[in-house]
């Protein structure tokens, strides 16, 4: 049986980013060499340091693997692409300090601190290079180049759903969420786009925030 765990929100982040970045480099042609800078403007310090964290980290796995695996689009070129890490501090200033050493070239990824990404983006958006975020912020309106890189909450669940639905991972799935509001969501929500595209959910189960031993209800 395939499992899909909707543990918390670092870890849906952690695995959507991945599907975004390896999709973002389609836009790459097939015969040009690239080497391609992903600037990655994340709360390294500060107050939201633990969730940045995740998302730098996140970001910069998915790039170690699309440079190790060559993945299939890319073989016949050299194409490479590299992360350069900007530090927000978790804080407007800071965020727009760090950008303003912008480097020529790339595209960008911001975290989920929406009044960072918020402050930055007429900045992006004047280098005409993509910004890809984390952040479902109504500036997604206004800039052009401003992408944002997950489903809301609302739609998370059936997000969950497409992705093992497109890329064939099987019919059969147990899914395990908290029973937080936010896991219960998103859960109702899984549950409710399976029936929709054909999957089988065998299995439902939620457990409390904080849990350990998953396996005793596995």
């Amino acid at each position: 049986m395939r499992e899909m765990k909707t543990k918390s929100k670092g870890h849906f982040l952690a695995f959507v980013s991945f599907v975004v970045l390896a999709v973002l480099l389609l836009a790459v042609p097939e015969t040009q060499a690239v080497d391609l800078t992903v600037i990655a403007a994340f709360s390294l310090t500060g107050k939201d340091a633990k969730q940045g964290g995740v998302e730098e980290a996140v970001t910069r796995k998915a790039v170690q693997y699309i440079n190790a695996n060559q993945l299939e689009f890319f073989r016949s070129n050299s194409t490479t692409l590299r992360v350069l890490s900007l530090d927000t501090e978790s804080t407007v200033s800071g965020a727009l300090s760090a950008v303003s050493t912008f480097p020529t070239g790339g595209l960008m990824v911001s975290g989920s601190n929406c009044a960072i990404v918020e402050a930055i983006a007429p900045i992006i958006e004047g280098l005409s290079i993509m910004h890809y975020t984390f952040c479902p912020s109504e500036a997604l309106k206004v800039y052009p180049h401003l992408l944002q890189m997950i489903p809301s909450e609302r739609e998370q669940g059936t997000a969950l759903a497409d992705l093992i639905h497109h890329f064939d991972w099987g019919v059969n799935v147990g899914v395990f969420s908290t029973s937080s509001a936010y896991g219960a969501e998103v859960l109702g929500q899984f549950i409710s786009r399976a029936d929709d595209i054909g999957l089988s959910v065998l299995s439902s189960q939620q457990f409390y925030p904080g849990t350990q031993e998953l396996w005793q209800i596995m």
